[in-house]
């Protein structure tokens, strides 16, 4: 499996942090690299206005990742 095959869900921003420090303090014991570059976060639902979710941060390995509204798969 590939990094950029994974999707994690989590009913809260905190949820969905909380897994990205695991994957960094991981990546760090074992030398992977998790390219925030490759990365991206939506919020799905109604509970965040579009407005509010873009001035959400997460990061991986101290590197924000860009919010989007929509993503389209490639496989």
């Amino acid at each position: 499996m590939y990094a950029d095959d994974l999707i994690f869900l989590s009913p809260c921003v905190a949820g969905v942090q909380n897994v990205l420090d695991v994957c960094t303090v991981y990546s760090n014991e074992f030398d992977i690299i998790f390219s925030a570059k490759k990365c991206m976060f939506m919020v799905v639902g109604k509970r965040l206005m579009r407005t509010q979710a873009s001035s959400i941060t997460v990061c991986i390995s101290g590197i924000a990742i860009p919010y989007v509204d929509k993503i389209k798969y490639k496989y």
